[in-house]
């Protein structure tokens, strides 16, 4: 047993756990997703050409035309439909339904927990204040959440998502995206395409998914997964744990914000034994854990860190760890529960002179290699456990 695996966030080979929200805070997350827009209005306003339209303080439903609009939406909670213009739509007070069109809109939701959606276009969609809902949708979109609980989804294109002050939940979709968490504790979600993550301050999960991403965890403790392609997590500061060890599953955006806003534990996953890349994990400064698979290369940094490497997988290539410390890092090799007995005879710890590298072997096979470590490291220091 592995003990508190990716420091309680995750539910990984058995261990069920789910992410704390109960640091220095006493809010409660939104109920997220991304609903379908309100019904068209049964009255429409129509604008045509270059129009400022400044609405009043009632609930108010307006359709732009063709031109390229400014719309005020004033306070109320108004719905407005940009037509086929690049248009301006401000939806200020109240709670706002703002859809951008087919052209390039800007959507600013104002104060109020609002649903703003790019639809076509490249278009720049901005929460403000209040819990928001932003979805992009087609082409390269730059979403940003602003104050509150946001849930932002890029959709396809290569987006730029930033989730502001607030807990924040953001999903870049298709696309090589940039996505950057904000100031509390966030869960980024990149998707397909070569994507950089950002968590910044707060505790922060963030899930690389398909592609060559890069995983940036920021201050606090965070957890940083890799998923399929050649990933680079760098842990930052504090206590993080790392895994280049991709899930047997796809992990669902529901899941995941069920994870966050309700502490649902995910249920059926366990490590993958496919070959998912090679990968770089850096730890940085803090007690950091390093989930290895074949191939991935491991630095934890300061403090004392925890090295697992998972046997398991179906793939070629020696793990290395480049910065082991006696007396203070920990390196485990971890199997899968339905793998069978493990054979304790069939590892061996060597020193190679010519590096002064310290070897794993298995049967006879160089698994994995610790820089520098020499003779420091004997198969005393080897801990082999299951993934149960």
């Amino acid at each position: 047993m592995i003990g508190a695996l990716l420091f309680g966030s995750l539910a990984v080979a058995g261990i069920a756990i789910g992410l704390d929200n109960d640091d220095d805070d006493n809010g409660t997350g939104p109920e997220t997703g991304l609903d379908d827009l309100p019904a068209e209005p049964a009255e429409d306003l129509p604008t045509a050409g270059p129009d400022d339209l400044v609405l009043g303080d009632g609930d108010d439903f307006v359709e732009s035309g063709t031109g390229f609009d400014t719309v005020h939406a004033g306070a109320g909670d108004d719905q407005v439909y940009s037509g086929d213009g690049m248009d301006v739509v401000y939806g200020e007070e109240g709670n706002d339904t703002l859809s951008g069109g087919s052209h390039h809109d800007i959507l600013d939701g104002g104060t109020g927990d609002d649903s703003l959606s790019g639809d076509g276009g490249m278009d720049t969609l901005v929460g403000g204040d209040g819990n928001d809902t932003l979805s992009g949708g087609d082409w390269n979109d730059h979403l940003v959440g602003g104050s509150g609980f946001d849930l932002l989804d890029g959709g396809n294109g290569n987006d730029v998502l930033s989730g502001g002050a607030g807990m924040d939940t953001a999903f870049g979709g298709d696309g090589n995206d940039s996505i950057s968490g904000g100031a509390f504790h966030d869960i980024v979600y990149g998707g397909d395409g070569n994507d950089v993550l950002s968590g910044d301050g707060g505790k922060d999960v963030l899930f690389g998914d398909s592609g060559d991403d890069t995983l940036n965890g920021g201050d606090w403790d965070d957890d940083l997964i890799g998923g399929d392609g050649a990933d680079m997590l760098n842990g930052g500061n504090g206590n993080d744990a790392l895994s280049g060890v991709n899930f047997s599953r796809e992990v669902s955006p529901e899941e995941i914000d069920l994870l966050r806003d309700e502490g649902t534990p995910l249920t059926g996953l366990s490590l993958s034994d496919a070959a998912d890349g090679a990968d770089t994990l850096d730890g940085g400064a803090g007690s950091d854990f390093l989930l290895l698979g074949a191939g991935d290369t491991g630095t934890g940094g300061g403090g004392q860190d925890s090295f697992a490497l998972y046997m398991s997988q179906d793939a070629e290539g020696v793990t290395s760890i480049t910065d082991f410390t006696p007396g203070e890092d920990v390196v485990q090799l971890l199997f899968s529960a339905d793998g069978g007995a493990v054979n304790a005879d069939d590892y061996t710890v060597e020193n190679d002179a010519d590096t002064g590298d310290a070897l794993i072997l298995e049967r006879g096979e160089i698994v994995a290699r610790l820089e520098g470590a020499g003779e420091t490291f004997t198969i005393d220091d080897l801990v082999l456990v299951g993934a149960e």
